[in-house]
């Protein structure tokens, strides 16, 4: 409730007419002389060619005037500006003529802000519904008039600070308003089905790249997203860069692009369900044979994705002939490709380290203890001002393999090293049944292993018999972990962390197996998850809370499955 004026601010509400109109207590306006007017007076409302004209105090503001000559009027108005908004919305919404609600709005739009951007809402309603080119003209004028209203109010020495402040929401409504002229200057009928077509192929890729790129997120950053009004639906990601990339615009072969780096890159990384894993590469398969027909056979991206999805599918063969091509695809600019491995080298926060890292371990494992410790002593003297996640990683893992004392030529420390690389990548579903049985053999020989290397002898022995389908041994082996790092004073946050994870996981596939879920068993699991994510700061934190994120929504789906099968069960006995 505001009074515009000398006065100030007031609270005061006068009646409403039975038409919706604001009536006005004429007694309280500023130099009134006639103490016999009404107070139910309302104001004069006539018709002129289909244009509301109100008349107030032989003032006269008629639609059809020109709108930059509105201006503030300061004089003391006394009545319920919020209440009389709202209640024009209301005309609106009850489907009451837009005439009646322009007059509503029209009485005291000189005076107060909210019924201005009222009047300025009917006018963009009737220009949207009629999409008529003068109907588009008077809603613009109209808002641009209003806006120039609200710069006046927000100066007047007369508006109080709530009338400023809520006038500065007006004003951004009023360029909201000019947002949708714009889209309805745009979407005209004179689009054709095609132009139609590759807009909304455009928008479609805008808003699926954003959901599926935030969906992707930690929980903590989504969350935050969130409140930032950006949403983070996967599904919805993937359906609109699935409509986008039906198009002929330029955002086509970026949605394919987009889609093949999801599920050949991104997805591999969080996934758990290696089923599900495979009917991504089935997708990406498709994909991948739609950008040949539609985009051509030469493009190195697409052969890079290629060679991608042979690599996953343990085709190593046909992935390295299609990476080779891929790099022959991007042309022999020697001068050029040093220009890059210069700024790699000197610029690059991860590559440094990490490769010489992975050479070294499988230069230890051939058996070259040698040749491979002393590239794990240069890595372990890397110096830098900034180290990310994956350099810290890699130095204080090359300073413990390069301390590990090697008895009799044993490699089984080397093989650790690197099993735990393809574990943090999510790769060991990925390694061959044989290979992983012989990886569970040399990981299981805990004894062997020295206080250090336990904690990850036992994590990566456990996930690699989930990743056999051996859920009974990994859940033992998980609880191994769980009780052996009870007893350690060192914290091993990172191992502790991802054991509870993997033991979660391992219930959950039992669980899966056995079709039988119940609530006492999705409270395990879910104080389990819990847990897991408790402790924040150790390597590779964000990626754990990704592959928790992943898992907590297998698991709900989990169990709305077996809630309908309950409910099935029930209907039919």
């Amino acid at each position: 409730m505001a009074m515009y004026g000398v006065g100030g601010p007031h609270t005061s509400l006068t009646g409403m007419s039975d038409s919706g109109k604001v009536s006005r207590d004429t007694s309280l306006i500023e130099d009134s002389t006639d103490e016999n007017s009404s107070d139910d007076e309302e104001t004069e409302d006539t018709t002129i060619e289909g244009i509301n004209k109100v008349t107030i105090e032989d003032r006269e503001v008629s639609s059809d005037e020109s709108f930059e000559e509105l201006v503030f009027s300061p004089e003391e108005v006394v009545f319920d500006e919020r209440r009389a908004a709202f209640e024009g919305v209301k005309l609106i919404l009850s489907g009451t003529k837009l005439s009646a609600a322009e007059s509503h709005f029209q009485s005291f739009r000189m005076y107060s802000a909210p019924m201005s951007s009222g009047f300025c809402f009917v006018h963009l309603i009737r220009a949207m519904l009629s999409q008529d080119a003068e109907d588009v003209a008077r809603t613009k004028a109209v808002v641009k008039a209003s806006e120039k209203l609200f710069k006046q109010i927000r100066k007047s020495k007369h508006s109080s600070e709530y009338t400023r402040l809520y006038t500065s929401v007006c004003h951004a409504d009023a360029y909201l308003f000019k947002a949708f002229l714009l889209m309805v200057k745009k979407l005209k009928p004179s689009l054709t089905e095609e132009e139609f077509k590759n807009l909304n192929s455009a928008v479609a890729f805008g808003v699926g790249f954003t959901n599926l790129a935030l969906s992707i997120l930690p929980p903590s950053y989504a969350s935050l997203m969130n409140v930032m009004g950006y949403e983070n639906d996967r599904v919805k990601g993937l359906k609109n860069l699935d409509v986008c990339r039906q198009g002929t615009d330029l955002h086509s072969p970026l949605a394919y692009v987009v889609l093949l780096w999801y599920y050949l890159l991104a997805k591999p990384l969080m996934c758990v369900n290696p089923d599900d894993l495979e009917l991504g590469f089935a997708v990406a398969e498709e994909l991948l044979d739609e950008s040949t027909n539609k985009l051509g056979e030469n493009s190195w991206v697409f052969c890079f994705f290629k060679g991608k999805l042979s690599f996953l599918r343990l085709n190593v063969d046909d992935a390295l002939q299609l990476y080779t091509e891929a790099r022959d695809r991007c042309g022999e600019d020697f001068e050029k490709s040093l220009e890059y491995f210069s700024i790699i080298k000197d610029c690059s926060y991860w590559s440094e380290g990490l490769y010489p890292y992975v050479t070294a371990l499988d230069l230890c494992v051939m058996g070259d203890f040698k040749q491979g410790l002393m590239m794990l002593k240069k890595i372990a003297m890397i110096k830098k001002k900034h180290v990310n996640n994956t350099e810290y990683y890699v130095i204080s893992r090359a300073k413990l393999a390069y301390n590990t004392e090697v008895k009799n030529s044993d490699s089984s420390h080397f093989k650790l090293f690197f099993l735990e690389m393809l574990y943090l990548w999510n790769h060991l579903a990925l390694i061959a049944p044989e290979d992983r049985a012989e990886a569970i053999k040399t990981v299981s020989r805990f004894d062997k292993f020295e206080r250090k290397l336990k904690p990850c002898a036992y994590l990566i022995c456990g996930a690699l018999q989930t990743a056999s389908g051996q859920f009974l041994s990994a859940v033992e082996t998980l609880e191994t972990l769980k009780s052996y790092l009870t007893t350690q004073k060192s914290s091993f946050s990172m191992e502790k962390c991802y054991g509870l994870y993997e033991l979660a996981l391992a219930k959950y596939k039992l669980m899966s197996r056995s079709g039988r879920v119940s609530a006492v068993d999705m409270v395990e699991l879910e104080a389990i998850l819990d847990k897991s994510v408790q402790l924040n700061g150790y390597q590779f934190e964000n990626r754990l809370k990704l592959r928790v994120h992943s898992l907590r929504s297998d698991i709900c789906a989990l169990d709305s499955s077996s809630s309908n099968n309950q409910s099935e069960n029930v209907s039919n006995s």
